[in-house]
């Protein structure tokens, strides 16, 4: 019997330079978080569902974002596919048990610390990832992609999701100062760019 686990990703405000425990691991083997996860090759390009009631900018992002991972990987991963507005509607568990790869945005939110901007939720089965979803957490955080202080800077967070979609895991400041990867961010800052370390880790992984 096909046996499958799931695996949740965090991204999490910080309001200063220390950043909050970000990772939670929903499994019952604490040694699943070694886990080498990665997509298999019959599944590219990722097919990822976003609302299409968007704003040019936002549609930019998404496109800026896919592109970002592409260009490092040399090949099409991410397909971005606008569809229709039921995404933006719901609640948060609808997206973890469907055959779609979305970014959901849900007017609830999943039952984990409310520092968390977004998350990414995968299915996956003996390191083969089997399914995935992008949510944002827009019951705390207002996010735009031009941001002020008070603001989460969109393409940021969605870069930095789309990095554990494909299976990377969070990169520690102090390990990598110019990862997307890192688990925090603060109110308006920017983050778009891969780093060399980003464009090497994802090089390995595939």
């Amino acid at each position: 019997m096909k046996y499958i686990m799931i695996l949740i990703l965090l991204l999490t405000i910080s309001c200063g330079e220390e950043s909050k425990e970000t990772e939670k691991i929903i499994l019952s083997d604490p040694d699943t978080s070694s886990l080498v996860l990665a997509w298999p090759e019959s599944e590219f390009p990722l097919r990822l569902i976003v609302p299409s009631s968007l704003e040019a900018s936002f549609s930019t992002a998404y496109n800026n974002a896919a592109n970002k991972w592409n260009d490092a990987l040399g090949f099409t991963a991410f397909e971005i596919v606008f569809e229709g507005n039921n995404i933006i509607f719901g609640t948060s568990s609808q997206y973890l048990n469907d055959d779609i790869f979305s970014v959901a945005f849900p007017p609830d939110w999943i039952d984990v610390e409310t520092s968390v901007l977004a998350l990414t939720s995968f299915s996956f089965f003996n390191g083969t990832l089997l399914h995935a979803d992008i949510i944002f957490n827009i019951l705390t955080f207002t996010f735009d992609t031009s941001p002020n202080n008070s603001e989460i800077d969109f393409e940021t967070v969605l870069i930095h999701e789309m990095g554990h979609f494909l299976g990377l895991k969070h990169v520690a400041s102090d390990i990598d100062s110019l990862s997307v990867m890192q688990p925090s961010l603060r109110f308006g800052q920017r983050r778009r760019n891969l780093s060399a370390g980003d464009i090497q880790r994802i090089q390995e992984l595939y």
